[in-house]
């Protein structure tokens, strides 16, 4: 029985973000992403499984994926005001890094002008290897933050 790619790479993506969530818990860190965006990266994300939340005053991550419009960017800016601290912002595929196909438009803003970004995951949609790497910088980050280090 052959495995289909997308649902492969559904449970790879699946696997990180759990092993990240049980490394994040041992080490006196909850790990509960609110997810802001659109697109087809962040229809990625919800196929894993990931465990999200809906509150952000609950949350410890805000992963924003797709092309962030200017009327959705104070949307996004308010929900991250309303996380608890330590919170980290992950911008989740290209159209998020970079604007995507809508880079330059007068519609969109780039995220980085209204959040301070923690870590990138590139690709259109981001493939596991580049989950994986976001990921294991998010965890560096973390840690340093929790051993009192400078990020």
């Amino acid at each position: 029985m052959e495995i289909k790619a997308e649902s492969r790479t559904q449970r790879v993506m699946s696997a990180f973000l759990k092993a990240f969530a049980a490394w994040a818990q041992k080490n006196a860190f909850s790990v509960f992403p609110v997810p802001a965006g659109c697109g087809c990266c962040f229809e990625q994300l919800r196929q894993t499984g990931a465990d999200v939340v809906s509150n952000p005053h609950h949350a410890d991550v805000l992963l924003v994926g797709g092309a962030l419009s200017r009327k959705a960017a104070s949307t996004v800016r308010r929900l991250y005001d309303q996380m608890p601290e330590p919170k980290y912002v992950v911008a989740w595929g290209g159209c998020t890094a970079s604007g995507g196909l809508f880079a330059g438009s007068y519609a969109t803003t780039d995220i980085a002008d209204i959040l301070p970004v923690d870590v990138y995951i590139p690709g259109c949609p981001p493939d596991a290897a580049a989950i994986g790497k976001g990921m294991a910088a998010l965890k560096k980050i973390v840690r340093m933050k929790i051993e009192g280090k400078t990020v």
